[in-house]
């Protein structure tokens, strides 16, 4: 008989591959899922970054225009009693006693007592601002929509003589004071506030606002409440409150 065939004693010995992840097919998975994360945690801040650089422009693009409406006109937006002579396609002015108001005593035949809601069309129509505004006396959802701005989550811009601003426990001194509206994240916010004061929002000269043209107004207490009460833009909560204003002191 032919002599029987003798084993390989390595192949004998090799085990049977098993099926499964070699250490480095694991470790591979595990620097491709790192690097997609990153990717999309970089993305993120992307995206917020943007997003504080669009607000902060058209914040500084209002005051921008108000100032250089008082500079050609010696006047206020809103307040200046001889627009309808002076700014083409204007037909209402304001009391021109120097402020913004919500409700102007006494007005003059062509005037109206809420010249905060006629700020925007003297800024538009004497081209300070590049959108078109139209004062209307029947303020709703509809006629607000074009008579001020709009920011980038959907809150109305306001410029007013008014104290809706900083802490709302207190009885803060009235002051002109340029307002980013409602809806905005308490993040955005704080990022605004470090970029362009001392990052305080009850101190300096941007802090908060509770003001909006329509509710709901930005809360001051409670769980969604945008700062506390040490004045902190509230951040660090795991729900952060997503219904925040702003307002610049003029």
């Amino acid at each position: 008989m032919p002599d029987s065939p003798i084993p390989d004693a390595r192949r004998l010995a090799r085990p049977g591959r098993e099926s499964g992840f070699t250490l480095v097919e694991l470790s591979f998975v595990l620097l491709l899922t790192a690097l997609l994360i990153g990717t999309v945690l970089k993305g993120q801040e992307v995206i917020f970054s943007a997003r504080v650089r669009t607000l902060l422009s058209e914040h500084e693009g209002a005051r921008t225009a108000w100032l250089g409406f008082q500079d050609r006109y010696r006047a206020l937006p809103g307040d200046y009693a001889s627009a309808a002579g002076n700014i083409p396609g204007v037909s209402k002015a304001g009391n021109g006693n120097g402020r913004i108001e919500t409700n102007a005593t006494p007005t003059r035949a062509d005037g109206v007592s809420r010249e905060y809601a006629l700020v925007w069309e003297h800024l538009s129509k004497s081209r300070f601002l590049a959108s078109e505004y139209v004062y209307s006396a029947d303020l709703n959802f509809a006629t607000v929509s074009r008579l001020a701005p709009r920011n980038l989550f959907g809150g109305f811009v306001d410029l007013a003589y008014d104290d809706r601003y900083g802490k709302p426990s207190v009885s803060n001194p009235v002051r002109h004071t340029l307002k980013t509206g409602n809806f905005l994240p308490a993040a955005m916010l704080a990022e605004m506030d470090r970029k362009i004061d001392d990052g305080k929002a009850f101190s300096g000269g941007f802090q908060f606002s509770n003001f909006a043209w329509f509710a709901p107004a930005p809360p001051t207490d409670g769980a969604n409440a945008c700062v506390d009460t040490q004045g902190n833009w509230r951040v660090t909560d795991e729900a952060q409150a997503m219904n925040c204003g702003g307002a610049s002191l003029l």
